[in-house]
């Protein structure tokens, strides 16, 4: 049997950080453990309690969390000290870093700023912090391999924020969202938070077709009243046997994308360049451009673009604006994955971003960012190809691996 423990949440109304610790407790994880493992953080003196309640007609767990008011804001170096500083497995450290860098990354790209000036207000706070970080603890003493999630339901209307009135969603959960299914609701309220879109859609992913054998339930309840429908989080803990499938001894990832396709051949082949980094920009996981010969032996070009369900018809009506096309074929293709995350590494010539691959093993791919390469190109007046090299050649001779760093 080829079993992997899953925890898919759906999202009955919205999700928030809360709710998902929540959920997971109500489903099991031991919250006296997760309190005093927290209490390690060097953090003010907060209170974390689960009650069960029932909340319009359905048996809800509500956790509470308090902490006091803080007047000094936390920028993301802060955050990691305070992780790094406590007494919390490495697996959940590294988890909950990657949901704060997130985090920085979502604001720095809503306000147009580097990721080392983003100045956290909301999400730097303690008791998002201590979301974070529970709910990656409560997914370790779970020992969940995988997180899913349903598509994740967005609020309208306005709120107010460190930066005044906003609209809902507010940019951060725009930016976290990319790319994966969300649903538009007329819930006049803030339903899907920062720090509830930055968990699951950093430590989970959309939900997979394979079948899902479910153990056990966990609802939990939101703190805010809507009006005419329950405000729950719901997450169904099971297992996965793909030992009939195709990836039945692998250890890839599978999902499905949107293939959108549409033949060009009265288009300036100057323009379409732009083209293909505006649905790049858009949300696209890639977009490239095919020579292709046409009818009455006319050349052109083959546009293919590859995109998750959620964002396909917003890429569709981005190319029915920027082409000249009448049409677009569009296609569903299932797809296997490597896993992998984004890593900071300190190099000789300053912090460099890397993806990583798990192959399997205790093997990985270590590939590094472009435009990290080209930062260290520029600040360096080498070129890029050289900087490229060193780079490869450093990953190599330091032996880089997947969630550790460098192997010892």
């Amino acid at each position: 049997m080829n079993e992997r423990s899953v925890a898919h949440f759906d999202p009955v109304t919205g999700a928030s950080g809360d709710m998902i610790l929540g959920a997971l407790v109500d489903a099991g994880a031991p919250l006296e453990e997760i309190r005093e493992t927290l209490r390690t953080l060097p953090l003010p003196e907060f209170r974390l309690e689960a009650a069960e309640i029932r909340h319009r007609g359905f048996r809800a767990t509500r956790l509470t969390v308090e902490v006091p008011e803080e007047k000094d804001h936390r920028h993301l170096p802060d955050v990691q000290k305070v992780l790094a500083a406590g007494r919390l497995p490495e697996p959940v450290v590294a988890a909950a870093l990657r949901v704060f860098q997130r985090l920085a990354e979502a604001e720095a790209r809503s306000h147009g700023i580097d990721v080392e000036n983003v100045h956290f207000h909301e999400v730097g706070a303690a008791d998002a912090i201590l979301d974070i970080a529970g709910s990656a603890l409560a997914l370790h003493r779970l020992e969940i391999d995988e997180v899913t999630f349903s598509p994740l339901r967005l609020g309208t209307g306005e709120v107010q924020s460190a930066h005044g009135t906003i609209p809902v969603p507010v940019p951060a959960v725009l930016e976290l969202t990319r790319g994966v299914p969300t649903v538009r609701t007329d819930i006049p309220a803030e339903i899907l938070t920062p720090t509830g879109a930055a968990i699951l859609t950093t430590l989970g992913r959309p939900t997979p077709k394979d079948p899902l054998v479910i153990d056990r339930v966990g609802v939990s309840c939101g703190s805010r009243e809507l009006s005419g429908r329950p405000n729950l989080l719901r997450v169904s803990i099971g297992v996965r046997d793909r030992s009939d499938g195709p990836n039945d001894q692998t250890p890839w990832e599978t999902d499905e994308v949107v293939v959108l396709e549409t033949n060009l051949d009265d288009m300036s082949p100057e323009i379409l360049p732009a083209v293909v980094e505006d649905v790049l920009t858009a949300g696209a996981l890639d977009a490239f451009l095919t020579p292709v010969l046409m009818k009455k032996g006319r050349p052109g070009h083959l546009l293919t673009v590859l995109v998750d369900e959620g964002a396909a018809a917003e890429i569709a009506a981005l190319l029915f604006r920027e082409t000249t096309t009448f049409g677009l074929r569009r296609s569903t293709r299932p797809r296997w994955k490597l896993p992998r995350e984004n890593r900071e590494l300190e190099t000789p010539w300053g912090p460099l971003r890397v993806k990583v691959g798990d192959l399997g093993d205790g093997e990985s791919r270590v590939t590094p960012e472009y435009e990290s390469c080209r930062a260290i190109a520029d600040r360096t007046g080498r070129p890029l190809l050289e900087i490229y090299r060193a780079v490869e050649e450093y990953i190599r001779s330091n032996e880089w691996k997947v969630g550790g760093g460098r192997e010892s």
